[in-house]
């Protein structure tokens, strides 16, 4: 079992908001954005499932967890799953 800290964040918003100042200022997740170019962060703009050349969310998580983020062995298809929900369309 591993050890690790974690924050905590009075909304989701701010949580989303900190994880992605902390992916896009952390040089070891450089490579992840080979895979979210040019996307437009409306959750509407893209269907379910939408991958294309620049944007592939499967693939970005990966490559962050790959960069060594998260502890959690299942991190990608628990965020993949998440993705899939009629909730969040774009993460």
């Amino acid at each position: 079992m591993e050890n690790a800290s974690f924050r905590t964040y009075s909304d989701m918003k701010e949580s989303f908001i900190d994880y992605a100042k902390f992916l896009t200022k952390n040089p070891r997740y450089r490579e992840a954005f080979q895979y979210a170019k040019n996307i437009d962060p409306r959750p509407s703009y893209y269907p379910k499932d939408y991958t294309s050349e620049n944007f592939n969310p499967k693939k970005f998580i990966e490559a962050i967890k790959d960069a060594g983020y998260a502890t959690d062995p299942v991190y990608v298809d628990k965020i993949a799953s998440v993705w899939k929900t009629n909730q969040i369309e774009v993460a």
